[in-house]
């Protein structure tokens, strides 16, 4: 989900260049692919659960510090959740697949693959359009309130001097 939502704002409110959005996403990919050969390593040693629950209490983290996202936020506060949404994803699914290709026979080793996987796209699909359908109806609320001001690729501060002139203050 915010994956796939964060280069979209980052384009088309914060106005940011793609190559600039492309390097603030890698540090999150790098982390990912570093951290599960640790995530791997103690699935084989203490098992799933736990790193899986770690995981989801670092995604949680990660989606929880995007609470407050706005149009002046420092690239650190984007990059940081980015980081920890890595380990995450990391902590997440190297024990899922992991538990799944051990509970099958290996002869359903192909089969228990490909219904991963399907799984695991169906749901990030699934994700990304109720998110992406959020996100419209909160751009077409702001819009509504606060007009053209809010969607425009200005400070917030002109973007707030334009709404409050709109409301007669």
């Amino acid at each position: 989900g915010p994956i796939f939502l964060l280069p979209l704002f980052l384009f088309e409110i914060q106005g940011r260049e793609s190559m600039n959005i492309g390097f603030m996403l890698m540090p999150g990919s790098v982390v990912m692919a570093c951290t599960s050969l640790l995530a791997g390593y103690l699935t084989d040693r203490i098992g799933g659960r736990w790193p899986t629950v770690f995981g989801m209490s670092m995604m949680a983290y990660s989606l929880f510090l995007y609470r407050e996202i706005n149009v002046s936020m420092e690239t650190w506060r984007l990059v940081v959740p980015l980081i920890l949404q890595g380990i995450g994803i990391a902590f997440v699914m190297t024990p899922v697949i992991t538990t799944g290709m051990n509970a099958v026979e290996r002869q359903d080793a192909g089969h228990a693959s490909w219904i991963l996987n399907i799984c695991q796209r169906g749901g990030g699909a699934f994700a990304i359009t109720i998110l992406g359908m959020l996100l419209q109806r909160e751009t077409m609320i702001q819009g509504n309130y606060l007009g053209t001001a809010a969607l425009m690729r200005e400070p917030a501060i002109t973007v707030m001097e334009l709404a409050a002139e709109r409301l007669g203050f």
